[in-house]
């Protein structure tokens, strides 16, 4: 899969919880569309949908090869500390891919409103 952020898997997995979080802060750049009245607008909808799709699939991967991580490193007997850092790292990773999700979600809701709207208008014969 392609990486979505310019940062190697185990560069993140070895940062600090807080870390990771200010850094996808800055990575992702996901934007609710302001209308999709437009070809241009629905254009950039899509495309933002399609971003959030690949950040939803890059969190979820992160989440579980965190998770795994965390599981291996209990059974080398790691400190508490290192579990709490993986963690943390897994639990940032699950936060960011609901965020995603959300913003996939709007966005969708959104087109599919448009669509019924314009349905009904069809409908009552109001098309130009």
């Amino acid at each position: 899969m392609t990486n979505p952020v310019n940062a190697k898997t185990s560069t993140l997995l070895s940062m600090e919880p807080e870390q990771l979080l200010e850094y996808f802060k800055d990575e992702v750049d996901l934007h609710l569309p302001d209308n999709i009245d437009t070809p241009e607008a629905r254009k950039q909808a899509i495309a933002e949908m399609n971003k959030a799709a690949a950040f939803i699939c890059y969190f979820k991967e992160m989440e579980i090869i965190a998770k795994n991580r965390k599981r291996a490193q209990k059974r080398r007997g790691c400190s508490q500390e290192e579990s709490d850092r993986l963690l943390g790292i897994e639990e940032v990773c699950e936060a960011y891919k609901r965020i995603c999700e959300t913003m996939y979600d709007a966005i969708t809701k959104n087109m599919t409103m448009k669509r019924l709207m314009l349905d009904e208008v069809k409908l009552l014969g109001k098309t130009t």
